[in-house]
Parts: structure tokens; sequence; C-alpha cells
């Protein structure tokens, strides 16, 4: 099985995953709240495992290719190992208000502006103009929400997360 349908796999594992624990949350509030709330309580493990599992794929997708001497592709295979591992700690240190928040959140903001140079740098290797566009909407929206004052940053999260999503999806299918 070619890795790439696993990244597609893995984006409707996401989704599910992260449904069922946005279902099962009691008091769950997506506009006041960010989505890493829903790694904490009862039924925390859905969206934990969810980000791992996504944040794993993307790592063996790119670290399969990171050695292909293609420059433009080298250092897109770079950023997305990076924002995968980044996922797969996130997931594994939940939203707590301790010290393993602290590193959930650190790594957090890191995962977002990563996505900043590697979605960039992937528009500018995609032939797909669907996928360029969703591409620069993921790296203008991940800046945006990350630098601009006076946004709402819990909506944006999920803005961000659901066009990377959707990207993934689209990418992988071919």
């Amino acid at each position: 099985m070619k890795l790439s349908k696993i990244v597609c796999g893995s984006v409707l594992s996401f989704v599910f995953l992260v449904g069922l624990s946005w279902i099962l949350y009691d008091g769950y509030r997506p506009w006041s709240q960010f989505l890493s709330a829903l790694g904490v309580g009862r039924w925390g493990f859905l969206f934990n495992l969810a980000v791992v599992q996504f944040g794993v794929s993307l790592v063996l997708f790119y670290g399969s290719q990171i050695d292909s001497g293609d420059f433009c592709k080298s250092y897109v295979m770079s950023f997305g190992l990076l924002t995968g591992l980044m996922l797969v700690v996130i997931g594994f240190f939940p939203a707590v208000d301790d010290w393993v928040g602290d590193v959930h959140n650190v790594f957090a903001i890191f995962y977002f502006l990563f996505l900043v140079p590697l979605h960039l740098l992937l528009a500018g290797c995609l032939d797909e103009l669907l996928l360029r566009v969703l591409s620069v909407s993921v790296s203008v929206c991940s800046f945006i929400g990350l630098f601009v004052p006076g946004v709402n940053q819990f909506v944006f999260q999920k803005l961000i997360v659901l066009l990377e999503l959707l990207f993934y999806f689209l990418w992988c299918r071919k």
C-alpha cells in the first residue's frame, strides 16, 4: 500500500475520532476553546489518538521521501517531517494544567508556525491549482492565526485544521 493512501486513511480516521470526541465531550465550546480541550477528560484519548496517528502517518510519508535529491522536495519533506513529529508530541502530551500542558502548548505553537513555510513550499512544488490554493490558504491562515492581533484564534485553529485535512485528503487521493 502506498504511504499516500495511509495518509488519506489517517485523515478520515482523524475526522472520525475528533468528531466522536467532540460529540462525547460534555460542554465543549468550539468558539471559545481550542481543539486540544478535547484531549482532556474521560474521552480525551480519542482526540489524542487521532492527533498521534495523523502525525505518525505524516512522519512515515515525509520521512520516506526526504532523500530525493530535489531541492524543493527536500525542504518540503523536512518541514513535513517536523510537523508530523510535532503532532505526535502534541498527542502524547494532553493540554492539562501542568508541565505536560506546557509541552503541548509549545509544540502546538511550533506546529502552526511550521505550517507557514511547509505549505508555501508545497504550493511552489505542486502542479494542481486547487492544491496550490489550499496550501497557500493553510499558510496564510496559520500566519494570521499566530500573528494578527484581535482574530478569534479558536476559529482560525479549526479553519487551519480543516483546510490542512482537506489538502491532505485531496493530495493523497491520486
